[in-house]
């Protein structure tokens, strides 16, 4: 038969009460509980998440026990700016910025994966306007800004390539590219072979965009 080209992304037991279960120390006891559950649902392929708190050894374990392979994972990477810093490109504070960018290419290729959902975070201080005020419709556009983070998302996809992933930007709405302007602003600015498309159809709906078109 084919390949099932289906993944679960289990939001559903992760985002619980406006908590991220994924951070949550205690989640590692539950999460083969999880695996086992979506393995019951239907799905035989889960996405790629490797919790801060354990090994590749003892995610590959549980994925193993629960009798299911992975799907390309997400990698999320932050404006330094939104964090209070200034990086000079080149310094070491810049190339520590991209730390938890190699932590993911190398979960990646632990795996045998070669593609990878590449983010902006998304921020929920009380300053973060697209999560607090309105999403979707790209408030507080700031055209600099933008170009700051296609460079942060620029070095970001090369870190990946650097280690044979390649990097699909995702439109995740309640980041800085969100829109179909920011959307192909970042896709027009970085070379296709380092960066393709990981769109999400329903955030595309979302923010006015049609997905066929």
């Amino acid at each position: 038969g084919m390949m099932s080209k289906f993944a679960l992304n289990p939001l559903q037991w992760i985002t619980v009460d406006g908590r991220w279960r994924y951070a949550e120390p205690d989640f590692h006891a539950d999460y083969p509980r999880v695996l086992g559950q979506v393995r019951e649902a239907g799905f035989d392929t889960v996405m790629l998440e490797v919790l801060a708190t354990q090994t590749l050894q003892n995610y590959a374990r549980m994925i193993n026990d629960a009798g299911l392979a992975v799907a390309p994972g997400y990698c999320a990477i932050g404006l330094p700016e939104d964090h209070g810093h200034t990086l000079r490109r080149g310094s070491a504070e810049w190339v520590r910025w991209f730390d938890g960018v190699r932590r993911k290419a190398e979960e990646s290729n632990y795996f045998g994966l070669d593609t990878i959902f590449l983010a902006p975070e998304m921020s929920f201080a009380d300053t973060a306007v697209r999560t607090r005020e309105a999403v979707a419709v790209g408030a507080g556009f700031d055209e600099g800004r933008l170009d700051r983070l296609i460079e942060i998302l620029d070095r970001a996809a090369e870190v990946l390539r650097a280690e044979g992933v390649r990097a699909g930007l995702h439109n995740h709405v309640g980041t800085w590219v969100e829109t179909e302007y920011e959307i192909d602003r970042v896709l027009d600015a970085l070379d296709p072979a380092l960066l393709g498309a990981s769109f999400d159809v329903g955030h595309l709906v979302w923010a006015g965009i049609d997905p066929v078109a």
